[in-house]
């Protein structure tokens, strides 16, 4: 279940409606994109290409660490 979840969640950030993955009383900001785009690259097929923790609390904590592509 939480597979179809998470490609559910890809498919929609792929075809750019973000809009979709939040809850519709919330508004999309840059740090709602922000943490959305740290939790895709937390679910990299390959585990070599995602984040350790320690890199996920740092790009959590500021605004101006560049993201891992996706």
């Amino acid at each position: 279940m939480e597979s179809n979840v998470c490609s559910h969640v890809w498919e929609l950030w792929k075809a750019e409606r973000v809009g979709d993955i939040v809850d519709p009383s919330l508004q999309v900001s840059t740090s709602t994109l922000r943490c959305i785009h740290i939790g895709l690259s937390c679910l990299e097929e390959d585990p070599v290409d995602r984040p350790d923790m320690q890199i996920v609390v740092v790009m959590l904590n500021s605004e101006t660490i560049p993201l891992p592509p996706l």
